[in-house]
């Protein structure tokens, strides 16, 4: 899958900082953690729509809280 330079440094910072999770790969991630000080909230925002729709991230409703995608459990 092709990510875009943005979209690597988030998902990156996404799957440092993930906690917990269950057997199908998914943990929970505190956004306000992962999000690059070089960016808006708004570039953010769209950051999180793209990898949402390529698979790599769920949202929980709020602007703080949401899953991201490490893999499959071995």
């Amino acid at each position: 899958m092709n990510l875009t330079t943005l979209e690597t440094q988030v998902y990156e910072a996404m799957r440092d900082f993930a906690e917990g999770g269950d057997m199908s790969g998914w943990k929970q991630v505190y956004l306000p953690n992962v999000k690059p000080g070089n960016i808006t909230a708004r570039q953010f925002a769209g950051v999180l729509s793209t990898l949402k729709q390529k698979g790599l991230y769920k949202s929980f409703g709020d602007d703080f809280f949401g899953e991201v995608f490490i893999g499959e459990a071995a």
